[in-house]
């Protein structure tokens, strides 16, 4: 994803069941991440909530349950 000058609030589906946080690059700080787990197409994933003021970076951070 492009840097843009617009705010982001999107769902993500990634594979797999994940335990995830949020790391902020700028100040370093993790934080809780808006999360689900659950099952689609028969196989387990994870839905993110991810939400982003313009020109920001988050990294998700997480493993595996």
């Amino acid at each position: 994803m492009d840097a843009t000058d617009n705010p982001v609030d999107t769902k993500v589906i990634l594979r797999g069941r994940k335990d995830l946080k949020i790391w902020d690059p700028q100040t370093g700080d993790p934080r809780p991440a808006e999360f689900t787990n659950g099952d689609a197409n028969g196989q387990p994933v994870t839905t993110v909530h991810l939400t982003m003021p313009p020109v920001t970076a988050l990294f998700y951070v997480g493993a595996d349950k």
